[in-house]
């Protein structure tokens, strides 16, 4: 397995977070026993596997979460890419874990082409969907594309890796369920800062590259919303706020990640009548949690 990919953190890539903050942030008892539950598996059970994810931030979010378990991975960031992988590396992969909307070749057509070129003599690879769309209607859709399961995003990282483990050993798993998300608008959070910090074992450092990704990819793609308004391009407006709402979701921002559902929702259904205040409404969510995340990384929340 020594040709697939570790990643390891670079702290030297958030040099805005304040060290003492991280010191400050050992974990309590309760969560240093949650963290046994993902303990690393032995050698001989650690995985191969090919990621396919197109969103930087999932990506980095999946990998840290297989990483710590022990699992090595070789990763892609498009459809296309994941299936001339997986023709080279074919006979050394143990599953394939692909997101859905990519922009060349999505996960349901790599799904197709994998089990087209599977029946000309190649063994069966078990696939899973990484999907924020989890309704009834998508997974059919990916089951009857030929892929075993799925995982809805944000991922929960003990149901992902319990799926995707009993997958490989048995052929047999439950779709793992996506990290709670409120439903009542009324309850909807700018950021559970208690759940972000939870969610990625109270390392700071992590939190904070995650936030830069996040910033970075919302300062590119706002403008590009903007535009995709004004061309009236509505399959390229859903495009990009999905990868906005996809990132959202990984830091808990539930308000602004409604925004972007619904701005998503309404730009595939094709109604141009209201995408302005939707846009606006996206934008006006971004200011109010950006704040609350410059202050996570700066250590001013505590669990």
């Amino acid at each position: 397995m020594s040709d697939f990919e570790r990643i390891s953190m670079d702290p030297a890539k958030t040099p805005d977070i304040d060290r003492k903050a991280v010191q400050s942030m050992e974990p309590t008892p309760q969560k240093k026993r949650q963290r046994a539950e993902v303990a690393p598996v032995p050698p001989e059970k650690q995985l191969r596997i090919l990621l396919v994810e197109d969103e930087e931030i999932s990506q980095e979010v999946a990998m840290r979460v297989l990483r710590r378990r022990g699992h090595a991975i070789k990763s892609a960031a498009s459809g296309q890419q994941a299936l001339d992988l997986w023709k080279e590396h074919r006979d050394h992969l143990d599953i394939i874990v692909t997101d859905i909307s990519m922009p060349d070749m999505g996960g349901v057509e790599l799904a197709q082409q994998i089990r087209v070129l599977e029946a000309e003599g190649s063994s069966r690879i078990p696939i899973v969907a990484m999907t924020a769309n989890a309704m009834k209607g998508d997974t059919d859709r990916y089951l009857a594309a030929g892929m075993d399961s799925y995982v809805a995003k944000p991922i929960r990282p003990i149901d992902f890796l319990g799926m995707i483990e009993d997958l490989v050993a048995t052929g047999e798993c439950s779709p793992a369920p996506a990290s709670p998300q409120e439903t009542v608008e009324s309850e909807k959070s700018v950021c559970r800062v208690e759940d972000v910090l939870a969610a990625y074992d109270q390392d700071l450092l992590f939190v904070g590259e995650i936030v830069d990704l996040f910033f970075e990819l919302y300062r590119e793609e706002f403008p590009r919303i903007q535009a995709a308004l004004d061309q009236q391009d509505l399959p390229v407006l859903a495009q990009r706020v999905h990868r906005v709402k996809s990132s959202i979701g990984n830091l808990k921002g539930e308000a602004m990640r409604a925004a972007a559902e619904a701005l998503e929702y309404q730009a595939r259904a094709g109604e141009q009548a209201g995408l302005d205040q939707l846009v606006a409404k996206l934008d006006a969510e971004f200011q109010r949690v950006k704040p609350v995340l410059e202050g996570i990384v700066r250590g001013e929340f505590t669990p």
